[in-house]
């Protein structure tokens, strides 16, 4: 399917080498430090033709259509929580003007689209 993905967006030329499985002897040919003794097998593949501006863009805009929120540049200062414990939203900062949304965006389903720094907010302790 990623191939053929890739494919379709290059408009039929091939602008990277298809994916490839390999076998344990194939793997450990490739990558001779890896210990392959629990190891099935792995799959090569080339990432390199994605415009991952456009990528994020058209994701947001998705989203966003389906009734998403989004928003840039805020910082999660806490979670919105139910009786039980369980994640339903998040107090945020608006990192540009400085205002505090206290209550927060509600949602049945709140993923932790972190970034790089999902370790820091995630996972969430109980709201205070």
């Amino acid at each position: 399917m990623y191939d053929a993905l890739a494919l379709a967006g290059s408009r039929g030329r091939k602008t990277v080498p298809i994916q490839r499985h390999l076998g344990r002897k194939g793997t450990s040919a490739l990558a001779p430090s890896l210990d392959t003794s629990g190891l099935a097998g792995a799959i090569r593949f080339f990432d390199a033709r994605v415009d991952d501006a456009r990528l994020v863009i058209d994701l947001v805009r998705t989203a966003v259509g389906l009734g998403a929120l989004a928003a840039n540049r805020t910082k999660v200062t806490g979670f919105l929580t139910d009786e039980r414990g369980h994640v339903h939203g998040a107090r945020v900062t608006d990192l540009a003007t400085g205002t505090d949304h206290g209550s927060g965006p509600s949602a049945p389903l709140t993923p932790p689209e972190c970034g790089p720094r999902t370790s820091r907010t995630w996972p969430p302790t109980p709201a205070a």
